[in-house]
């Protein structure tokens, strides 16, 4: 049988395990976000209402296919 005190439960369950870190991320990925959201709209809006090789030929060139690289990774 275990037992546990409800200290031994609740040990490394306070903001101070992983809380700060995870603030943090959030706070540096929301600033990211603000920037690179209204630049992919721009490139998305861009391309939007071509057939499909011209939209292929436009996400070819590297300025619109890495912002919509870096608003992926940093929105997932």
């Amino acid at each position: 049988m275990k037992f546990a005190t409800d200290r031994k439960r609740a040990q490394g369950l306070g903001s101070g395990h992983h809380g700060t870190h995870h603030h943090w991320q959030m706070m540096v990925s929301s600033i990211a976000l603000v920037v690179v959201v209204p630049a992919f709209v721009i490139t998305f809006g861009l391309g939007l209402g071509g057939t499909y090789e011209e939209v292929v030929a436009y996400y070819s060139r590297p300025l619109p296919a890495i912002i919509m690289v870096i608003c992926l990774i940093i929105g997932i």
